[in-house]
Parts: structure tokens; C-alpha cells; sequence
């Protein structure tokens, strides 16, 4: 395979079959180092980037790139935002409160879902320079938002503070799960305004001066 790509050295694939040779005989290294060739040779290569975080997961390398094809006029920085994320969800570093959000099916046709993950997630990245002082620790804070009852209540649950929105011909009511248990159920046109105000609400009191786990001051759930 060396002798292959001595004579082909523009071949990604090449590179990548020779990383996972690599891998298989322990050399992790020197398998990193084939999977980087291949990325930089085809920086579009997502098989080499499974390989190269499977290594990453082994403890193995210290670094980590993403390349991702810009929007018009798009901001390069989503590529660190997306590394970050990364490293967040395989618990390496923690950078900024990850939002975890339905994809969407033929059970979501209205767009609140897709419109509160969108502004709570800008919020948070927008707030983040200031909350890394005032409320330390909040980078660690999950937050769910879904779109159905299929899979609402479950992803919300497992989130410190999560909204399951109504799917097609739902009754039109959200409940939100506060570290793990229904706190409230909101209903009407303000929705998305008030689940992001009790968002506020939880990071002040769980990570603010004198901080108190939310869930310890709610009374019955509505």
C-alpha cells in the first residue's frame, strides 16, 4: 500500500485503507497521520473523519478539523462550532449548553420546533462571553426541543430543561420536563416565548449566585 501511494500520492481512499491497516496492527499514530493525509488531499472525506474520531475516542490525537462547504456569504467559524460540538457530545471538552432537537418527520409539518431550537441556540451562543462569568458551569446545561409526542416526553426527560411542542393533530399543548419530571404544560400563541424565558429562569437559578436545582422550588405540575 506505501509503495502504492508512493506512486499515487493524490489518492485519498489509499491513504484511509491504509490508516485502518494501520489501526488494526495498534500503530494509532501512524494511522492518524494516514487518515490527516487523506483529508488533505479531500478535505471533503467524511469516512477519514469517522476514523480519525474513532481515534479520537481511543484517547488518541490532539487535534480535530472540520471542513464544512459555506453558505453564500456563510461564516467560516461554523466549522469550530461544529468541531466543538464534536468534542461536547463525545465528553471530551464542554464549550457552550447543547440543544438537542427533533429533525423532523411527517408528524412535524409546522416549524415551531425548528424555529425555537434556531432562536434558543443563537441565544445561548450570543449570551455565552457573558454567562462563562456569571454562571459558571452552564456550558454543561442540555436542552431539549421536539417536535411530536413520539419521541418528546423521552428526549425531554433526559435534557435539564425540555419542551415537547404538538405534532400534526396533537393537542395543542407543550409539556416541559424539568430535570426529568413534567413541570409545566404551556398553551396558546406564546409558546416559544415563554419556554425560552423558563430556560432563562432554569440556568439563573441552577448556575446563578445562590444557586438551587430548579426542580426543588416547583410545586405541582400543571
Amino acid at each position: 500500500m506505501r509503495q502504492a501511494l508512493r506512486r499515487r500520492p493524490a489518492w485519498p481512499e489509499g491513504f484511509n485503507s491504509l490508516g485502518i491497516a494501520l489501526a488494526r496492527q495498534g500503530k494509532a499514530d501512524e494511522a492518524a497521520d494516514s487518515y490527516r493525509q487523506a483529508v488533505k488531499v479531500k478535505p471533503a472525506f467524511p469516512e477519514a473523519y469517522n476514523n480519525l474520531g474513532i481515534l479520537l475516542q481511543d484517547g488518541i490525537g490532539d487535534t480535530i478539523r472540520i471542513s464544512l462547504t459555506p453558505e453564500p456569504g456563510g461564516d467560516r467559524t461554523l466549522e469550530v462550532q461544529v468541531a466543538q460540538e464534536l468534542l461536547q457530545t463525545m465528553g471530551f471538552r464542554t464549550f457552550v449548553p447543547l440543544v438537542a432537537a427533533c429533525p423532523g418527520c411527517g408528524r412535524t409539518t409546522s416549524t415551531t420546533f425548528q424555529e425555537l431550537a434556531r432562536s434558543i441556540q443563537d441565544f445561548i451562543r450570543e449570551e455565552m462571553p457573558a454567562w462563562k462569568t456569571r454562571y459558571p458551569g452552564v456550558e454543561s446545561l442540555n436542552v431539549a426541543i421536539m417536535g411530536c409526542i413520539v419521541n418528546g416526553p423521552g428526549e425531554s426527560k433526559h435534557a435539564d430543561i425540555g419542551i415537547s411542542l404538538p405534532g400534526t393533530g396533537e393537542t395543542p399543548a407543550a409539556p416541559v420536563f424539568v430535570d426529568g419530571k413534567k413541570f409545566r404544560t404551556l398553551r396558546g400563541p406564546n409558546i416559544a416565548t415563554e419556554f425560552k424565558a423558563m430556560v432563562i429562569d432554569y440556568i439563573d437559578q441552577r448556575y446563578g449566585a445562590g444557586a438551587s436545582v430548579p426542580g426543588s422550588t416547583v410545586t405541582a405540575a400543571e
